[in-house]
């Protein structure tokens, strides 16, 4: 049997790669899926991973995130998020499926009770059922259906735990958690809240017009004319949709706690920089 391994270039599928190395895992696996929508120094880290604990790690293409969005005419949200079964779960089933044929996959997945309430209800050990398109997103596509054992053995570690597993293994973790960042993968990932999403902007202005972008083509997509990557919801009143209307608010607005800070140096949420 095969042990797939998953593996986004964030810190806690890291540690989970290295808790493979340490226990001796056989057989092991390691994917990537690829949203297509990350930024250049994961992909980067990926390649480091794979020079400095020399395993390979397999890069598992989904439509992506902006081909997604434009095709659902829509652009995912808290409310709708539907990017990560389109552009993980459903990709890597595909090529679990291709590897292995119709079998019951064992899946190591790097997740932690502490990074959020529902996670905070899984079991280390979880049996699921995953139905997909067997060719991908085409109206008519069969349906498939992938049986997944999934182990998360790092589920009661802490961030320090996580990053202590690097250290022990002389691994850098991925340089965006020195810039601002609580998550890596997509970016900017949907999740990101006000803080994070200001110094993304900060530190990185070339993604206002990634965005804005995408927006326009997904706005024309769904014959709205509009799209927003930040819900309505989330903005004050006097802020009008779009992009750049949140970066022009988020540049401006002190009362938003951290954006304050001076981004040009390691500013960690997690102490890295100490």
């Amino acid at each position: 049997m095969i042990n797939w391994v998953n593996v986004s270039g964030g810190k806690d599928s890291t540690a989970m790669l290295l808790w493979t190395l340490d226990n001796e895992i056989p057989n092991c696996r390691y994917v990537f899926a690829d949203t297509k929508w990350e930024h250049p120094a994961t992909y980067e880290y990926l390649d480091y991973l794979q020079e400095k604990t020399g395993v390979e790690i397999e890069r598992v293409e989904s439509v992506g995130f902006r081909e997604l969005s434009i095709q659902r005419k829509m652009i995912p949200s808290r409310a709708r998020r539907f990017c990560t079964e389109e552009l993980k779960h459903f990709p890597l089933s595909r090529h679990m499926r291709e590897a292995e044929g119709d079998v019951l996959h064992q899946i190591f997945v790097g997740v932690r009770r502490e990074e959020s309430a529902n996670r905070a209800k899984l079991d280390e050990t979880q049996f699921v059922e995953v139905k997909y398109q067997a060719h991908g997103h085409q109206k008519g596509d069969s349906l498939l259906k992938s049986r997944q054992l999934l182990h998360h053995p790092i589920l009661e570690w802490s961030h320090d735990d996580v990053f202590a597993m690097h250290r022990k293994h002389g691994i850098d973790p991925n340089p965006l958690y020195q810039m601002g960042m609580r998550r890596v993968g997509c970016f900017p990932c949907i999740m990101a809240n006000f803080q994070e999403m200001g110094v993304i902007i900060k530190r990185f202005p070339e993604v206002v017009d990634r965005v804005a972008e995408l927006e326009k083509e997904v706005g024309e997509a769904s014959g709205k004319g509009m799209a927003s990557l930040v819900a309505a919801d989330k903005l004050p009143d006097y802020v009008p949709l779009g992009f750049r209307h949140v970066a022009a608010y988020l540049d401006k607005g002190p009362e938003i706690t951290g954006l304050e800070q001076d981004i040009e140096g390691c500013m960690s949420v997690y102490g890295l920089c100490e």
